[in-house]
């Protein structure tokens, strides 16, 4: 089976053309103006400190620092009871020593 031959003109005109061309370029310019408007949004947000990401990783970080806090304190204080004992024991030591020498 054949087909029949049809004329269809490879031509479309240059107003088709350029309405077109346009058309992309008005969505084109809307897609870049309100992503614009979104970043500048972003940047007034992080300006304010208040841009959900950057506030919610600050907490994390204010977390992390306070849990921080603490073991180092918690560190401290063990190694002061480990001092105080060392202490405590070379001064019986040294109690002793010196009575036994007394003696």
């Amino acid at each position: 089976m054949k087909r029949k031959h049809t004329e269809k003109s490879g031509y479309v005109s240059a107003s088709v053309i350029s309405a077109v061309a346009q058309d992309l370029s008005d969505d084109f310019e809307d897609t870049y103006n309100s992503e614009m408007a979104c970043i500048q949004t972003q940047l007034d947000q992080l300006d304010n400190k208040t841009h959900p990401e950057f506030v919610k990783i600050r907490e994390e970080i204010e977390n992390w620092y306070a849990e921080q806090k603490q073991r180092i304190q918690i560190l401290h204080e063990h190694k002061l009871d480990t001092i105080y004992r060392e202490y405590t024991k070379e001064a019986e030591a040294c109690d002793r020593d010196c009575e036994h020498e007394k003696r």
